[in-house]
């Protein structure tokens, strides 16, 4: 289980946003997505148990040398 705000939302992993057709005059239109967003309760829901991995929590590893430049 992950703690996360129940209003927190998302789009499934398949939604691809999409450009509406532009008017020709003004701004162009900026890309949106066809469905509103859903909280992430609902998506776990509808993902089910076979989607489920486990992960550990605790601290990042301390960055390296190299990687911190």
């Amino acid at each position: 289980m992950v703690g996360i705000s129940t209003t927190t939302t998302a789009h499934p992993e398949e939604a691809q946003p999409h450009v509406p057709p532009n008017g020709g005059r003004g701004p162009r239109p900026r890309p949106v997505y066809p469905e509103p967003a859903q909280t992430v309760k609902n998506l776990v829901i509808a993902a089910g148990r076979k989607a489920a991995r486990r992960c550990s929590g605790g601290k990042a590893p301390a960055p390296t040398a190299a990687a911190a430049g």
